[in-house]
């Protein structure tokens, strides 16, 4: 029998990092009394996408992976990816109650740099508003840009680096989730 350190040690980070999260989320579920929203079709509407769009995406990136001789790779690539969904739920749902865990309104500090930074807000906002009249739907092609971004950053590392694919997915499942 394997001593418990090496048992451990073979549990991916992936699986770390999302269970650690999920036992912050948890805690804050009990201690601030909040429920937990299951994503679906109401719930993600908000963000201007389906939740299929990334299932269809998870699938043509199965299919890029096993077309290119990456088979083998297919069930660390599933491992990962639950996590990354998990990881991004307890990162959406801890947005969902930042309020309610920091009531507090106003920040001095950041009130101070919105101020000092607001002519390249209104610069932005001005850009934006022009954009808006020839590109009606002008939000939702922001996150489905963002979104693309990174699912044909996690293709090309997937196919062409193999082994540089796990250190991004890792820094994008860090960033998510230090990010909530």
């Amino acid at each position: 029998m394997r001593p418990i350190s090496a048992r451990v040690s073979a549990v991916p980070a992936e699986i770390w990092f999302a269970g650690m999260l999920g036992i912050l989320v948890v805690a804050f579920s009990i201690l601030f009394g909040l429920p937990f929203i299951m994503p679906g079709r109401d719930t993600t509407a908000f963000v201007g996408i389906h939740y299929f769009v990334p299932l269809i995406a998870i699938l043509i990136w199965y299919a890029c992976c096993a077309l290119c001789g990456q088979r083998d790779r297919l069930g660390r690539l599933t491992i990962a990816l639950l996590s990354y969904g998990i990881v991004m739920w307890f990162h959406f749902t801890l947005k969902l109650w930042a309020h309610l865990i920091n009531p507090r309104l106003y920040d001095a500090l950041l009130w101070s740099i919105d101020g000092y930074f607001r002519p390249v807000v209104d610069v932005c906002m001005a850009i934006h508003n022009v954009l808006a009249a020839y590109l009606p739907d002008l939000g939702s092609l922001y996150l489905l840009g963002f979104i693309a971004m990174f699912f044909i950053s996690f293709c090309l590392h997937a196919v062409a680096s193999p082994g540089a694919f796990r250190k991004l997915l890792l820094a994008a499942i860090l960033f998510q989730g230090l990010g909530g």
